[in-house]
């Protein structure tokens, strides 16, 4: 069988994969800026002689194509490193769950809403991951829900990918495509351990069967032309060699076949103890896988209560009660490895570590993830040869310039040599001037003495030194400009433009503009793009099943999760349930799309229709669908807030009108109360000050009644006592009187 593989791949009438190994190494030539110069020289005439040209070149090509090509696989890189991974599970039993979680939601949101209803709110708290309305819910649903099952898996895919550095193996599947047309890898679950992983496949490398496909997802054998050393193959064959189908002699025979080939030396000296002097000799093999149908008995039988068919396992026992005998096609991978030019295979049967979902058991694929966006029956069409013509010939101008570059004459003077002769400039005729005389002393003072009058006495007209500009001329500027229209042209083959490459962009250009001008590079080299997301999209799936095949019949799988001293079993999973899953590759959105989400999301920012967290939650949205329903639901919930806000401001400040007015008449009623009460206050001192002021005049009367009596009976006294004085004196005037003599 892998002998007639190797036939028919051989009798293919092809340029590509293994067979076209001479034109993918040329194409890379060429991206590196070295492609052979013998392929120039024949249209310049010349042999491989260079010596026996007139022509001075330097055959080193100019690097044209190398400056494009990184600008193409950069871009090519912000275009497909930035993706996310989503596992959904779509078995029964997961949307099952999903049902059930959803109800639970809903369950939830009417309980809060009868709390609150009742006006126990302080029940009706929800946790930050619940949602807050009937929307919210089918959002979460729609974008935010998980199965364990798919977190779980999402997880193992990203180790896988950080693990086998999935960017740096971009980078080189990229650069092989680029070259070749060719995108190629090769996945893998280690027998032992249980590892996953994936490797890129050199083009140059791959046999494979004919297909028109260029997704190659039809094809029924693939393998690589491979080097091992005699000791890998000893290892590997030593189930054949234990057997003798495989013996040392042959290992040895086979390293002399292949000594001065496959960078082997031509002797390879003398053997030291334990060690063969051949054991690191390389030797051609074919490693093969290719697909097969078996035939698939079942021992099913019927459930004698419910009636239903239960499906056993591949045993195949006759003759027992209720027993139905099944059988069905399932198709199996089978590998090989032959030594190409022998008769000796070895690691031949079946293929274990293969991708195989549980709910489709019967089929299976290779390991090989293949695609050639331009293929014509196995003819690749690297997007480089496009642009070889027109580097050919910007190679051939280049050449051209150089050789008139060359040839170019440096600036220099005529001279009539008649002018210069017979001058004197010594005393009496002596001391004559040779030409070369006044010649240096031109180039050294700039004066110039010459003869106006010939040897026979007559005047001439011209000047005897010219200068002649020689120089590059004109030719070489139309060398160089058919170099610039090449280069110009060769841009608008790839879709390149000024603001693609970024070399002289105007700073005026609009948006618009610079956005139709990114699209015409994104046009041109659209279907490499496609190529690689396909792979990207291909190798997530395959990873994803091998993982989950992993944990489920791997004991040793790196991707199990131990719980306590029970075995260990895939997350979520006890065994018995097979999980089916749903992976898609979710690229970030083009920068048009994340502007417009942007700029509404500032502008809603601005406009205080959302809050700084909404803005942070919707930029970390990759998704720009899912980023504007977000952000869409959040300006609709925060204008509901701002509506409750508002009626219940107006509520407020309406109870609080109410209870200003209710103030305003109990103060106005308390003013009334303590006016009436200062009233009759102020009327029962009145009555009080004028019954103080009547008893005040009584007293006052009465103190002055008294005082009269006490002052009548003073007077009367004092007038008893002056009475009694005056008496006196008028008694004491009588004696005196009496006393007196008469005159």
């Amino acid at each position: 069988m892998v002998q007639a593989i190797w036939t028919q791949f051989q009798n293919q009438s092809i340029k590509s994969f293994n067979k076209g190994v001479m034109r993918y190494n040329l194409n890379r030539l060429y991206a590196a800026g070295k492609q052979p110069t013998d392929i120039y020289k024949p249209m310049f005439e010349l042999s491989e002689d260079d010596n026996t040209s007139f022509m001075n070149l330097d055959y080193s090509p100019p690097a044209i194509i190398p400056k494009l090509k990184r600008i193409i696989l950069n871009k090519f890189a912000k275009m497909t490193d930035n993706f996310t991974v989503n596992v959904s599970a779509i078995d029964k039993e997961s949307l099952d769950d999903q049902v059930q979680k959803e109800a639970e939601l809903f369950a939830g949101l009417q309980v809060r809403k009868m709390l609150n209803e009742l006006g126990m709110n302080h029940l009706a708290k929800k946790s930050p991951t619940e949602p807050e309305d009937a929307e919210e819910l089918q959002m979460q649903m729609d974008f935010g829900y998980k199965h364990d099952e798919s977190l779980q898996i999402e997880k193992d895919i990203d180790a896988v990918f950080s693990h086998e550095r999935l960017k740096d193996k971009l980078q080189q599947v990229r650069d092989y495509g680029f070259d070749a047309g060719i995108w190629a890898f090769k996945c893998f679950t280690d027998n032992i351990t249980g590892k996953v992983g994936f490797r890129v496949v050199d083009p140059n490398n791959i046999i494979v069967s004919p297909t028109v496909n260029p997704k190659f997802e039809d094809i029924w054998y693939c393998g690589e032309y491979i080097l091992m050393t005699i000791d890998q193959v000893r290892k590997e064959a030593a189930k054949e060699m234990s057997k003798g189908e495989i013996t040392e002699e042959d290992l040895k025979m086979i390293a002399r076949k292949n000594a001065g080939q496959n960078f082997n030396p031509t002797f390879y000296g003398a053997t030291a103890p334990g060690v063969a002097a051949y054991d690191y000799a390389k030797i051609p093999v074919l490693d093969i896988e290719f697909l097969s149908k078996n035939k698939q008995f079942y021992d099913s039988r019927k459930d004698e209560k419910t009636g239903n068919v239960i499906q056993g396992g591949p045993t195949y026992t006759p003759n027992k009660k209720n027993k139905i005998d099944a059988e069905e096609d399932k198709v199996v991978v089978y590998r090989a490895k032959w030594i190409i030019g022998t008769e000796l295979i070895f690691n031949f049967g079946y293929k274990s570590d293969i991708y195989r979902r549980p709910s489709s058991y019967w089929d299976t694929r290779l390991s090989y993830i293949i695609t050639a966006p331009e293929m014509r029956v196995l003819e690749t069409m690297p997007f480089i040869e496009n642009m070889i013509p027109v580097v050919d010939q910007i190679t051939l101008t280049w050449y051209k310039l150089q050789n008139v570059i060359a040839r170019a004459r440096p600036k220099g003077i005529s001279i009539e040599i008649g002018a210069l002769e017979d001058i004197s400039l010594g005393d009496g005729g002596l001391g004559n001037m040779r030409p070369i005389n006044i010649l240096n002393m031109f180039n050294q003072t700039g004066s110039l003495v010459y003869r106006r009058l010939n040897l026979e006495g007559s005047a001439t007209n011209y000047k005897p030194i010219e200068e002649l500009q020689n120089g590059l001329g004109t030719e070489a500027q139309e060398y160089f400009g058919v170099i610039t229209n090449y280069i110009q042209l060769l841009n608008n083959m790839i879709g390149f433009n000024e603001l693609t490459d970024g070399s002289t962009p105007d700073p005026k250009t609009l948006n618009g503009v610079a956005n139709m001008a990114q699209e015409n590079t994104n046009n041109a080299i659209h279907h490499l793009l496609m190529a690689e997301r396909y792979c990207i999209e291909k190798l997530a799936d395959e990873v994803a099943v091998r993982v989950y095949n992993s944990k489920m019949y791997k004991k040793n799988s790196p991707y199990r999760v131990v719980t306590g001293d029970t075995s260990p079993v895939p997350l979520g999973n006890d065994g018995s349930i097979d999980r089916e899953f749903s992976v898609v590759v979710d690229w970030e959105n083009n920068q048009l799309d994340k502007q417009k989400v942007e700029s509404r999301v500032q502008q809603s920012m601005a406009n205080k229709e959302i809050t700084l967290s909404d803005a942070i939650a919707i930029e970390n949205i990759r998704n720009t669908k899912q980023a504007e329903l977000l952000l869409a639901y959040r300006i609709k919930k925060n204008q509901e807030r701002q509506m409750e806000i508002s009626q219940q401001n107006a509520i407020v400040n309406s109870q609080e009108s109410t209870k200003a007015a209710r103030a305003a008449e109990e103060e106005k009623r308390k003013t009334l109360i303590f006016e009436y009460q200062l009233q009759e206050k102020s009327k029962s001192s009145d009555a009080q000050r004028a019954a103080a002021l009547l008893e005040l005049e009584y007293n006052l009367k009465s103190v002055i009644e008294g005082r009269k009596g006490e002052v009548k009976k003073e007077i009367e006294s004092l007038a008893g006592v002056f009475s009694e004085r005056v008496e006196k004196i008028k008694a004491e005037a009588n004696a005196v009187r009496k006393t007196e003599p008469t005159s």
